[in-house]
């Protein structure tokens, strides 16, 4: 038989209570480290110090100088050795061979799609050569 607690002269027992604060401090720290993360994913995707464009890997269309800068028009960009216009770097698949890829005058400075097979040898897929993040110098490898 069920105990009545009023009858028996007992406290009724107490109602479970929802630790609020623990919930909000959990959310809180949640949403912080969000934005911690979304913070240095956008710091390493898109430019920093006022500087336009992103760091991209760009290639001579006439002698072989392949070199890392940042890059707002690439129909702008040429080559610091012999001043031939720099179109981005790319590389093969099949031949392993690395070529410069210039949009068409006129046509949107960031091209869409790599060219869909090698022009050098004809057969391979192409891919961007990709610029890797530098690691940020820190005060005690300065000194």
């Amino acid at each position: 038989m069920p105990r009545h607690h009023i009858l028996d002269g007992e406290p009724p027992p107490e109602p479970v209570r929802i630790a609020w604060g623990r919930i909000v401090l959990l959310a809180v720290v949640t949403l912080v480290m969000i934005g911690a993360a979304l913070t240095m994913f956008l710091r390493f995707t898109f430019p920093q110090g006022g500087e336009a464009g992103a760091v991209t890997v760009l290639h001579c269309t006439d002698c072989t100088w392949m070199g890392e800068q940042r890059v707002a028009d690439i129909m702008k960009e040429n080559c610091p050795d012999c001043n031939a216009p720099a179109g981005y770097a790319m590389r093969c698949r099949e031949c392993k061979e690395a070529f410069a890829y210039r949009p068409a005058e006129g046509a949107d400075a960031v091209p869409s799609a790599p060219p869909s097979v090698c022009p050098l040898c004809g057969v391979g897929k192409v891919d961007y050569i990709l610029a890797l993040p530098k690691p940020v110098a820190s005060d005690a490898d300065e000194r």
